[in-house]
Formats: structure tokens, C-alpha cells, sequence
């Protein structure tokens, strides 16, 4: 398990599985010509981050979290596994629209990350 300092990811689909959820989000890099490059996650929110309440459209903070890479020999694949147990919210959250998935804007000019 690989130990990560504190990373900025935005949610774009959260899923609640009782006592952890799952999420899909993104997080950006910011090159030097200004232009992103972005990366999607799979994520677990487990513990203290799941009593958090994220939902999609959130800005979180993570404050603990880890990346696994477990074999698996029977299927001869890896499982990457991105697990974040403690997280800020940033900023305010955006109105609920009902949606659970917000679509990737073309300009991600606005984005602090």
C-alpha cells in the first residue's frame, strides 16, 4: 500500500454501499502553458470520508488516503484500489440537480486543481 499526502479530486458519481462508497472522480494537473492534464479515479471513501456525505459535484480535499495494487493469480490482473479514509469538503457545494453524473466541460479553465 503506497501512503498519498494530500490530493484535490472533484466527484462525479457517488454511489452509497453502507459502511463505505464508491466514486468516480477526477483530478488535474496543471502544466507550465497553463492546459491541464486530467486523471479519473475510481475511488472507496470508507470511514471518517464516507460519514462525510459526498455527493456528486463536491470538492473534496483527501487528508488519508492510499493506493493498493493487489494481484490477483487465479486471473492473472491487477486491481488498483484508491482508498481515501479521511477528506475536506472545498468551497460550497453545488444545488443538487437530480443528475448523477455531471458531464466533463470542454473548458476547464475554472478549475482550481
Amino acid at each position: 500500500m503506497l501512503w498519498l499526502s494530500e490530493s484535490y479530486l472533484k466527484v462525479w458519481k457517488v454511489e452509497s454501499k453502507g459502511k463505505y462508497s464508491v466514486a468516480q472522480c477526477s483530478s488535474g494537473k496543471k502544466q507550465e502553458d497553463g492546459t491541464y492534464i486530467n486523471s479519473n479515479w475510481n475511488v472507496k471513501l470508507i470511514g471518517k470520508a464516507n460519514d462525510k456525505g459526498i455527493k456528486v459535484g463536491d470538492r473534496i480535499k483527501t487528508t488519508k488516503s492510499a493506493v493498493e495494487n493487489i494481484w490477483d493469480a487465479d486471473k492473472k490482473r491487477n486491481w488498483l484500489n484508491v482508498l481515501v479514509f479521511n477528506c475536506e469538503l472545498q468551497g460550497e457545494r453545488e444545488p443538487e440537480t437530480g443528475e448523477s453524473f455531471y458531464p466533463v466541460s470542454e473548458d476547464d479553465s475554472e478549475l482550481p486543481f
